[in-house]
């Protein structure tokens, strides 16, 4: 084989490898999608509220609020409820930014 020829080969192989072993990873979104969900379920949120047929209807049904609030809304939200709306009853959680990212980026996923 000739030296420009493997050349080509071989970086048509490597990028070939370089993709395959880039579908193995979830895309940076859904990872934090499912690490709201369950960060949604390991804190207690369904105690209160309800996605779906899951959870406790003490709060509002949050099966569609993706659909209804934009991303940063949500953000904003989950850092300090009464900030947004002052006469809300949800409390101001004790959330680090990752969790308001992971949790902001679950409920944007509800539609």
């Amino acid at each position: 084989m000739r030296p420009r020829t493997l050349a080509l080969t071989l970086a048509l192989l490597g990028a070939g490898l370089a993709a395959a072993g880039a579908a193995q990873e979830p895309p940076p979104n859904v990872k934090r999608i499912a690490e709201g969900r369950k960060l949604f379920i390991e804190s207690g949120c369904h105690g209160c509220h309800t996605v779906g047929a899951m959870g406790t209807p003490i709060g509002p049904d949050l099966a569609h609020l993706g659909g209804k609030y934009p991303p940063d809304y949500l953000r904003r939200w989950l850092r300090d409820p009464a900030e947004q709306r002052p006469r809300a009853h949800m409390p101001k959680l004790e959330l680090s930014e990752d969790q308001v990212q992971s949790l902001g980026a679950y409920l944007s996923s509800l539609r």
